[in-house]
């Protein structure tokens, strides 16, 4: 069993309150607990029932919270997964409505693995993801947020290693095969977000965002491969550097 934790001041009070699932991994509810009146203990509050009764064995597990249509408030976001397959995966945000953690709309972002960032510079939260669709598809790309919903800006794969797609706006160079986590940093230090992404197989490639309006090339990592990634400065040298678990154990580049 896994839980996941998000926290955040979803109704407004001054105060953060946390949301978790049950850890289980065929649908358990998500609960949200907010601090007692003396601050001493989590009290549940609330309970969302995340299994979805209109789909055979779909269920919702809460990822993030970000002000998604910049009400200024926190919205929920949620990953979704098919029990099956274990391998279907898609993302939704929760609209807070009232600003005190009502969450009465749910509204799709993209699949898979999903990173939050301003991508385009237009003052929003745009979505960057990756996923694997049941070993068959792959998909790559970055979803546009234009007033709360997500345009996506999706890049197939077929069966081949690689693809070279351009979707008329801009060149985007061969995909990575069997994506999987991402994550969204200025790796060049232009003042603009890229993104680095991790394939099921350990590969590591990075896209440059390199007009600043998300599009996107890619540059390879060649040489290296890692189960997990994380970009942070390490060396206080003003760029990014990367921590690497692999076979060799942990390491930095």
């Amino acid at each position: 069993s896994q839980y996941v934790v998000v926290v955040g001041d979803f109704d407004g009070d001054g105060q953060d309150e946390i949301f978790t699932d049950d850890g289980s991994q065929v649908g358990g509810d998500t609960a949200r607990y907010r601090w007692n009146n003396e601050r001493t203990v989590f009290e549940l509050a609330q309970v969302f029932p995340t299994y979805d009764d209109t789909k055979t064995n779909v269920f919702y597990r809460p990822a993030a919270a970000a002000d998604i249509d910049q009400d200024g408030d926190l919205d929920l976001i949620v990953t979704r997964r098919q029990e099956e397959t274990d391998t279907y995966y898609s993302t939704q945000w929760w609209e807070n409505s009232d600003g005190l953690g009502t969450f009465t709309t749910r509204r799709g972002i993209a699949g898979g693995f999903v990173s939050l960032s301003d991508l385009d510079r237009d003052g929003d939260l745009d979505a960057s993801y990756s996923w694997n669709f049941q070993g068959i598809a792959d998909f790559i790309g970055w979803a546009e947020n234009i007033a709360g919903d997500f345009v996506a800006h999706e890049l197939p794969m077929d069966a081949y290693p690689y693809d070279i797609y351009n979707d008329g706006s801009g060149y985007v160079a061969p995909l990575v095969r069997t994506p999987g986590g991402m994550m969204t940093i200025d790796m060049d230090g232009d003042g603009d977000l890229d993104t680095m992404m991790k394939s099921h197989d350990g590969v590591l490639t990075w896209s440059r965002n390199f007009d600043g309006q998300a599009h996107f090339e890619q540059v390879s990592i060649p040489g290296i491969q890692g189960t997990w990634v994380q970009a942070q400065e390490i060396d206080n040298d003003g760029d990014f550097d990367l921590w690497l678990e692999s076979n060799l154990g942990l390491q930095w580049l």
